[in-house]
């Protein structure tokens, strides 16, 4: 019984896809485009690793320890790194 419902449940996910893409314009598909680079997976991205950097900065501020505020720089850095593209520029000034 629970195979059944596993078939049905991917064959219904399979068809709500290819109903999804054949129905949705092209402008929309480009938004979630992984290929693109500010696309709204890369902001969700970016989001994640602000939030990050600013809970590690902000507990690291009350608790006084230094490697978490480290740890909050760094991913406050990989954010600002990830919006200006930082390592494309740089790594094509060597190349």
């Amino acid at each position: 019984m629970a195979t059944a419902l596993a078939f049905v449940a991917v064959h219904c996910l399979f068809f709500l896809t290819w109903t999804i893409q054949r129905r949705t314009p092209m402008a929309v598909k480009n938004w979630f485009d992984l290929r693109n680079d500010y696309s709204l997976p890369s902001w969700f991205g970016f989001l994640c690793l602000s939030a990050a950097g600013i809970a590690c900065l902000r507990w690291g501020q009350r608790s006084g320890r230094r490697g978490i505020l480290t740890t909050g720089v760094l991913f406050l850095f990989l954010t600002v790194d990830d919006l200006l593209m930082l390592h494309e520029r740089i790594g094509g000034l060597f190349a």
